[in-house]
């Protein structure tokens, strides 16, 4: 690959590829924090080839022009569909030990490590590692508020569906069981607009209004 340069010092070499959507960014972020905790890495955030017809054409050719002033990696990371052909295409050009976040649309076989949360429905294996959740920056900490309580709401996806009124009767009954609780409540991108005013109609959201509740 022209104009690479050579490994800086010992200290591994990270390229990160990105299609800069909130979530899969957060996540790289986190894992990349978590990394840097522990060893001192030289991190590089690598634009994707946005033509596919071009990314197969350099692949073909093993090259990846978007990383050619970059010094070789040691470990390629990705997260997001949009991503995999741009990682898979400079680990064919550079080599480097290939790892995706969450479940790939391509074949398992393609990457050296895939690491996807639990609720993505894939098994565990020796090129598979299962986390607890979505990777993110929060930092565990002792110190916790037992009165106080985080519901996340995501949305409907390729895999799951979505029905406002049920998930607002989950939430009823876990307001109805946690007593004098505090909660807070927080939606995604991918949360339907319907919900919200849903969920202030119903008897809880008129309940917290009267209480004047944020």
């Amino acid at each position: 690959m022209s104009g690479q340069g050579e490994h800086l010092g010992r200290e591994p070499v990270l390229w990160i590829f990105t299609d800069n959507r909130s979530g899969h960014r957060t996540q790289l972020e986190g894992l990349v924090e978590a990394l840097l905790a522990e060893v001192k890495m030289n991190i590089f955030w690598v634009p994707t080839e946005r033509s596919a017809l071009k990314l197969l054409f350099d692949c073909l050719r093993r090259r990846y022009t978007k990383g050619s002033d970059l010094p070789l990696p040691d470990l390629l990371l990705a997260a997001g569909h949009r991503t995999h052909l741009s990682l898979l295409c400079a680990k064919r050009a550079v080599g480097g030990y290939a790892v995706v976040l969450m479940k790939p649309s391509l074949p398992l076989r393609l990457f050296d490590l895939v690491v996807a949360p639990r609720h993505d429905a894939i098994t565990a294996s020796d090129r598979v590692l299962l986390t607890r959740g979505a990777i993110n920056k929060i930092h565990w900490t002792e110190d916790h508020d037992e009165n106080a309580g985080l519901i996340l709401i995501g949305g409907p996806s390729k895999s799951h569906g979505w029905d406002d009124q049920v998930v607002i009767s989950d939430i009823e009954q876990i307001l109805s069981g946690s007593g004098d609780k505090r909660w807070t409540l927080t939606t995604s991108p991918r949360t339907p607009e319907t919900f919200l005013a849903k969920l202030a109609q119903s008897k809880d959201g008129r309940r917290r209004e009267q209480a004047g509740a944020g």
